[in-house]
């Protein structure tokens, strides 16, 4: 559902998270979500004016509680549940031994958490964690490009949000 996807690109502070993990990662501007770097490196390959068309997902929880709310998730004593009137609970899968992501993912974990989203981390073995991900067997997962400026806060979790899913 789009509006899920939207809802939690908006509870999800990117600069908090590069943060959780310092020096390593840096908080960054962004234009409508998208890294500086990013807009420069491939507006002159995008029409004009794409850029301005992009919804900005900087953290904003009232508007994710509305997309939420319009189709059908309803929040009751700071917990959301599903349309089905089930808890939602989300566990976000991530490789061990990456300290680095972990400390991401509790991050965001934490975060959904806070926003009434029951989540957790779940540590995988390398192997396990590449063949969840890429044959989407997993609610939210991680995934890291290196390209082009994997220490940034947009590094960090852009494709995070892209890749988020209901199971």
């Amino acid at each position: 559902m789009v509006q899920v996807r939207q809802a939690l690109a908006y509870v999800i502070n990117r600069t908090e998270v590069a943060e959780a993990y310092p020096p390593d990662y840096i908080p960054v501007n962004t234009i409508t979500g998208i890294d500086n770097y990013l807009v420069s490196f491939f507006g002159s390959e995008l029409p004009p004016g794409f850029f301005s068309e992009l919804n900005n997902y900087t953290y904003n929880p009232t508007e994710a509680a509305q997309l939420l709310d319009s189709v059908g998730f309803k929040e009751a004593n700071g917990q959301w549940y599903l349309p089905n009137g089930t808890l939602w609970t989300v566990t976000i899968i991530v490789p061990s031994g990456f300290t680095d992501w972990v400390a991401l993912m509790q991050n965001v974990a934490e975060q959904l958490n806070a926003f009434g989203i029951k989540a957790e981390v779940l540590e995988l073995s390398t192997g396990t964690f590449y063949s969840d991900l890429f044959t989407g067997d997993y609610v939210i997962a991680p995934f890291f490009t290196g390209f082009p400026t994997p220490t940034t806060a947009y590094g960090v979790v852009h494709i995070l949000l892209g890749i988020c899913f209901l199971s």
